[in-house]
């Protein structure tokens, strides 16, 4: 016990310079293993994107199964922006011929919702509507694609491609879509009836209308859907096969056979 007591009366007030010290010597000891460790993270750090990257032949079969993607859903696509847009434009056309020649006040009145409707369809038509789906070809064939790594920046730019197409599909598609689409044809409908009393023609243009907007919006093709979610599963897959051709030794002579 005195040997004890007079241990703490020789060091206690020096007590806070012990610790001091011991920590000094902690973290002399740490220091190295931090460092190594935040060498370590940032080596991770830089090497991780490259990682990344697909390989030149993992590169080449993703971008051909985008494509050979797009390729299958290309004419649907096409064909039934053109059908809904020259369809939304005769529309317009006509009503507004009506609305000019005509000289009953209540006809007049007819056409110029139905003009005024159907010319909002041709506006998001043009506007709002993506035409990646069958756009693809002009993006993708102005990239050079002579080196890997111009050959992984077009692959890039295909698979941004195929999301801007499915993305508007899938926008297409949603409530969104049908509450937007109803709302015009019922604001056009509460015009004829609250406006002009045409109650009537404001029936038609409710039923019609709807109709119409609800066979636009289901008949969007959903390739571009299909396609992507293929993608991030990792099972699409080129459907097209290469042509190759072998000259055989035969009897006699020689065949040609092929594959395509």
């Amino acid at each position: 016990t005195a040997a004890r007591t007079f241990w703490l009366r020789r060091v206690g007030g020096s007590t806070s310079s012990v610790a001091m010290v011991w920590m000094r010597c902690r973290r002399s000891a740490v220091a190295p293993v931090r460092s190594a460790a935040m060498t370590a993270l940032l080596s991770l750090a830089i090497t991780a994107p490259a990682a990344a990257d697909p390989a030149l032949a993992d590169t080449d079969a993703r971008y051909a199964a985008i494509v050979s993607a797009l390729a299958d859903g290309e004419s649907a696509a096409r064909l039934w922006w053109i059908a809904w847009t020259a369809g939304f434009a005769t529309l317009t056309v006509g009503e507004a011929t009506v609305a000019i020649v005509t000289h009953d006040p209540g006809t007049r009145a007819d056409a110029i919702v139905g003009m005024s409707s159907s010319a909002i369809g041709v506006g998001g038509m043009l506007l709002l509507t993506s035409r990646a789906a069958f756009t693809y070809r002009g993006r993708l064939a102005r990239l050079d694609a002579s080196t890997p790594e111009a050959r992984l920046a077009r692959l890039r730019e295909a698979e941004r491609n195929l999301d801007e197409a499915a993305d508007d599909e899938t926008a297409g598609r949603s409530p969104w879509a049908h509450l937007g689409g109803d709302a015009i044809v019922l604001a056009g409908s509460f015009v004829l009836w609250a406006g002009y009393h045409r109650y009537a023609t404001g029936w038609l243009n409710l039923i019609g209308g709807t109709i119409a907007t609800e066979a636009q919006i289901l008949s969007r093709p959903t390739a571009a859907i299909e396609a992507r979610r293929a993608y991030c599963a990792g099972t699409l897959r080129s459907s097209t096969t290469p042509l190759t051709w072998t000259l055989l030794p035969t009897f006699g002579g020689a065949m040609v056979t092929g594959t395509f």
